[in-house]
C-alpha cells in the first residue's frame, strides 16, 4: 500500500511537475513574442527618426546656406538706365559679391557691412559715367536681396 501511495503521488507530483512547467513555458514565451514585436516597432521607429533626421538635416543645411544674390535698382527710372545697362551693373555687383554663395547664412548675416561696403566702396563704368551704389535694403536668406540705389560721378 506504501509503494502504490508513493507511485500515485509520484505521479500526481510529476503531473504537477509537468503543468506548471508548461504554463511557466507559455507565458515565457508569449513574453518573448511580445518583446520581439516591441523590438521590431522600436527598431522601425527608430529607422524612420534617422531617416527623418537625416532628411531634415539636408533640409535645414540646404535652408541655411545661401543659393541666389538679387540685386535690384531702385533709381533706374531717375537715372534712365535702359534695361541692358541695368542688368549689366547688377550682374557686376553680383560678381563683387558672388563669394557669398554655398556659405552659411549665419556667418554672412554676421558680416553684412562687408557685404555692404564691398558694393558701396567699389565704382562701377558704363561707358564715360563711373556709379556709385549706397545699398538701403539688405535682405539675408536662402536668396540675398541687396535693393541698392544710384549716384553718378563723371569721369574726369
Amino acid at each position: 500500500m506504501f509503494l502504490i501511495g508513493v507511485c500515485i503521488g509520484g505521479i500526481i507530483a510529476y503531473g504537477i511537475f509537468v503543468y506548471m512547467h508548461g504554463k511557466m513555458y507559455e507565458n515565457l514565451l508569449e513574453q518573448n513574442i511580445e518583446l520581439r514585436a516591441e523590438v521590431s516597432e522600436l527598431t522601425n521607429r527608430n529607422e524612420t527618426l534617422i531617416k527623418d533626421q537625416k532628411n531634415l538635416d539636408e533640409k535645414s543645411h540646404e535652408l541655411s546656406t545661401i543659393e541666389h544674390i538679387e540685386i535690384t535698382i531702385h533709381n533706374e527710372k531717375e537715372m534712365e538706365f535702359d534695361r541692358l545697362e541695368s542688368l549689366d551693373l547688377a550682374e557686376r555687383m553680383k560678381k563683387e559679391v558672388h563669394h557669398i554663395i554655398g556659405k552659411e547664412i549665419s556667418e554672412i548675416s554676421e558680416h553684412d557691412q562687408l557685404l555692404i561696403s564691398s558694393i558701396e566702396n567699389k565704382p562701377f563704368q558704363v561707358g564715360d559715367y563711373f556709379y556709385y551704389f549706397r545699398v538701403y535694403q539688405l535682405t539675408i536668406a536662402n536668396t540675398v536681396k541687396i535693393k541698392v540705389q544710384a549716384r553718378l560721378s563723371k569721369d574726369d
